[in-house]
């Protein structure tokens, strides 16, 4: 399976050549701010599948969970692009329009799952 994704311009593309580990909907306070107020929607994909075509621009900072976190932009329209916790191997990206077509079909909520633990409620 080959998923594919570009910025807005098309100055820097990725693809992998296999499916997500994982999908998952981040709320940490850097996603609200990158989502406009709202979670962003997020797959995880194997770093030795993963290949970026062109130029970005990386922003660290560091993430609610502590971790050091490598966000990264294309230089030309400001696109988000992924990002990559220096503490995981696998980059995390924030799906465009060709991963959403025909990429996994269930994302994790991860501030439902804290929620759901906090109250004792499991699925």
């Amino acid at each position: 399976m080959k998923i594919t994704g570009k910025c807005l311009c098309g100055a820097v593309r990725w693809e992998s050549s296999e499916a997500p580990i994982v999908t998952r909907v981040c709320w940490c306070r850097e996603c609200q701010y990158l989502g406009a107020g709202s979670g962003t929607v997020n797959a995880c994909f194997r770093t030795a599948t993963f290949t970026v075509t062109g130029k970005t621009t990386d922003h660290v900072d560091i993430a609610n969970s502590g971790n050091r976190m490598h966000r990264r932009f294309c230089p030309v329209c400001g696109t988000p692009l992924f990002s990559e916790a220096e503490s995981r191997a696998a980059p995390h990206l924030r799906p465009r329009r060709d991963l959403r077509r025909s990429g996994p079909r269930q994302a994790r909520d991860d501030h439902l799952d804290r929620e759901r633990a906090e109250l004792g409620v499991h699925q």
